[in-house]
């Protein structure tokens, strides 16, 4: 075995086995009712949104349903894509800096034709931290379909020193993903508005004042 192959063996294996300690409710809004994640799909694919830093809890919480992750071109991206493709993803590669059009083209045809749904992480690669890009919403607006919110609240974690203060929950932690979902924009003039309104959700979600 290669070494970026030995490496996502053991980046998926410490994962399963730091996750399966953890604690995971899902809910909706903010102390919301309870959700099972089947339900926000019950009409067909969304485009999930998270943001950059929360990749942890998220990658795990939403293994192994077929969900089309995405990561960069870069060799940390290649990391990432063997990682996740391990713990059930399907995969577009592809960033903002690298090989942005040809990922947002194979997101929207998974969506159309295979109804797939996408996971974007919003605010990157390289920020601002918790600002969203147009990616997501951009998506929504060309393909009609809604965007769904996914935030995270972990009661004990480690915190990087990076730009996006990566999370590493500790085990047993209680990670509450929370979700909203929201309509795509009608139509590309409204992205912009659209973008912003996800980036203010989302912050409310996790408890953060407005920026």
């Amino acid at each position: 075995m290669r070494l970026p192959g030995l490496l996502s063996f053991l980046l998926t294996w410490c994962l399963r086995a730091l996750g399966a300690t953890w604690r995971i409710t899902r809910q909706v809004g903010d102390d919301g009712d309870a959700i099972e994640f089947a339900s926000l799909m019950a009409d067909g694919p969304v485009v999930f949104a998270f943001f950059h830093g929360q990749q942890l809890p998220m990658i795990y919480a939403h293994r192994d349903k077929g969900l089309l992750g995405m990561a960069s071109l870069s060799g940390d991206g290649e990391l990432l894509a063997r990682s996740i493709a391990r713990l059930g993803y399907r995969l577009v590669r592809g960033s903002t800096s690298q090989g942005a059009a040809q990922a947002v083209r194979k997101a929207i045809r998974a969506i159309r034709e295979e109804e797939q749904s996408p996971c974007i992480a919003v605010d990157g690669p390289r920020g601002p931290r918790h600002c969203p890009h147009r990616g997501a919403m951009g998506i929504a607006a060309l393909t009609t379909r809604p965007v769904v919110i996914a935030v995270a609240q972990v009661s004990s974690a480690w915190r990087l020193s990076s730009w996006d203060r990566f999370v590493i929950p500790k085990p047993f932690a209680r990670i509450a993903i929370r979700y909203e979902r929201l309509a795509a924009p009608a139509g590309g003039a409204g992205v912009d508005a659209a973008t912003e309104e996800l980036g203010f959700a989302m912050r409310a979600l996790l408890g953060e004042a407005d920026r």
